[in-house]
């Protein structure tokens, strides 16, 4: 679905290159997770994706289509829905509904057709109670899911996100991980940034961006299991991997890689079930 091909770029005036020829493959229907740090690149190589940035050096290709040729820019825009870290940078519209309309507008759709998909958007985020609300009066969590509605009415094959929990609560960030997750089981192609490993944890595809360069691709289990790409990216595992990690160092029976709770649970109600010590022998 999404190729990059050894892509590199340098923001004018800077010495140093932003990107230096990375590669990334995500297919269709995956749940593509990008981590790094803050200045790693991770919003640069996410506006390749759909021609906000021209590459220095190598290629975007989205569903076939060069993402760097102007004469693509109306398809790949289409194709790619973005969602940036600010949701008020790309709200526009002074209620929910003429701002999830704009969209579907440019693309010069039928009336019927336009309401339709934005009465089923709404639907599908649980926000069709919002639909005449002024959007300056919402919060962020609510501003995250008119943005992400507004992308879905244009029925994007993509949906690329910088970091779309970022400063909310734990509720409105749960709500829109949930949707987020709905939404890939539908078929979408979820890309998203994040710098935080549990959020990471159930990607199908995870990245690790560092200083510009590609540090590794592959899955959570097997990039967690390697402590060395953990090191090298400036990251730290995340609370409950590191806390597994020390107990099976000190002789508990656990696995020494917990991605989860759930997994953490069912490991330590094992060890628990058998009555084991910090040796594994009964007592």
């Amino acid at each position: 679905m999404v190729s990059i091909r050894n892509v590199s770029f340098r923001f004018e005036g800077s010495p140093n290159k932003a990107l230096d020829d990375v590669s990334w493959e995500i297919r269709r229907g995956q749940y593509a997770c990008l981590i790094g740090t803050n200045g790693s690149g991770k919003t640069t190589l996410l506006k390749h994706l759909n021609g906000l940035l021209i590459p220095l050096a190598g290629e975007v290709i989205v569903g076939g289509l060069c993402a760097s040729d102007r004469k693509n820019f109306r398809e790949i825009r289409r194709r790619v829905g973005m969602i940036f870290q600010n949701p008020d940078a790309q709200i526009i519209g002074v209620t929910v509904e003429e701002d999830v309309v704009f969209g579907p507008e440019n693309l010069a759709l039928p009336s019927a057709e336009i309401q339709a998909r934005v009465t089923a958007v709404l639907t599908k985020l649980g926000i069709v109670h919002l639909r005449r609300r002024e959007t300056h009066g919402l919060s962020g969590g609510e501003k995250r899911l008119v943005a992400l509605a507004g992308v879905l009415a244009m029925a994007p094959d993509v949906i690329a996100l910088d970091e779309p929990t970022a400063y909310l609560d734990a509720q409105s960030g749960d709500t829109v991980r949930a949707a987020l997750r709905s939404l890939n089981q539908e078929g979408v192609t979820i890309i998203h940034i994040t710098h935080d490993w549990q959020e990471a944890m159930g990607a199908d595809n995870l990245a690790i961006l560092h200083e510009g360069r590609m540090l590794t691709v592959g899955s959570p289990a097997t990039i967690l299991a390697d402590e060395n790409f953990i090191a090298k990216s400036g990251m730290r595992l995340p609370p409950l991997s590191a806390l597994f990690s020390r107990l099976a160092l000190h002789g508990f029976p656990v696995p020494s890689l917990v991605l989860g709770v759930n997994e953490a649970f069912e490991a330590l109600r094992l060890v628990f079930d058998k009555g084991g010590d910090c040796n594994g022998q009964s007592e």
